[in-house]
C-alpha cells in the first residue's frame, strides 16, 4: 500500500497578519490525518520577507515552511505551491480557521471513485445583519469548488494557473471537472 503525501498550501499576500492563526488551525486539523503532511505558505508581494505575514510566522516558527515570491500574484503563488511534491494538495486561504476534522474529511473524500477534488463549505459566524446575509448563499448546494479550502489529487491539478485569472475557484473547478468529479 502506498502512503499518500499531503501538502497543505497557503497562498498569502505579504500584508495578511492572520496567517499564523490560519496555520495553527490547519496544523491542528492535519494532526488527525493518517498520511504524512506538511504546510507551506507562499508569501507574495513586494518585499515579502518584511510584511505582516512573515512577521506573524516568525513569531511562531516550526508549523510551516515559507516560500517568498517577490510579485503580488495569487496565480503565481498558487503555481509555486502546486510544484510542491505531494500526492494530494490542500489549498487554504490565509485568513481562515478550519474545524478539527476539516482536512481529514477533504482528504478522505478523495478516496471515492472518480473524485479528484473536494471542497469545504463555509460557515459564517456571528449574529449581526452582515453575518446573516453572508450565510444566505452557503445554505444552497451550488456544486463546484469554493476556493477558501479544497483538496485535489495532484495528478488532476493543472500545471499552472495563468496570470490574470480573476475567479480562480471557478477556473480550477472547470479544469478539475475535466479530470473527474469535484464534491
Amino acid at each position: 500500500m502506498t502512503v499518500e503525501r499531503v501538502v497543505i498550501c497557503v497562498p498569502c499576500h505579504r500584508d495578511e497578519p492572520g496567517v499564523a492563526r490560519t496555520v495553527a488551525s490547519l496544523a491542528e486539523s492535519a494532526d488527525r490525518l493518517e498520511q504524512p503532511w506538511r504546510i507551506v505558505v507562499c508569501i507574495n508581494g513586494a518585499d515579502p520577507a518584511n510584511g505582516a505575514a512573515a512577521t506573524a510566522l516568525r513569531a511562531d516558527p516550526g508549523k510551516a515552511s515559507v516560500r517568498l515570491l517577490d510579485v503580488a500574484s495569487k496565480p503565481a503563488a498558487w503555481t509555486a505551491l502546486r510544484d510542491e511534491p505531494a500526492d494530494i494538495h490542500v489549498f487554504a486561504d490565509a485568513d481562515i480557521t478550519v474545524g478539527k476534522w476539516a482536512i481529514p474529511a477533504l482528504v478522505e473524500g478523495l478516496n471515492e471513485p472518480g473524485v479528484v477534488g473536494t471542497a469545504a463549505k463555509q460557515e459564517h459566524l456571528g449574529a449581526g445583519t452582515v453575518a446573516r446575509v453572508a450565510r444566505i448563499p452557503h445554505r444552497l448546494d451550488w456544486g463546484g469548488l469554493l476556493g477558501t479550502l479544497y483538496a485535489a489529487k495532484t495528478t488532476a491539478l493543472p500545471e499552472e494557473m495563468p496570470d490574470g485569472v480573476l475567479l480562480d475557484d471557478a477556473w480550477l473547478f472547470a479544469h478539475l471537472g475535466q479530470a473527474g468529479r469535484v464534491v
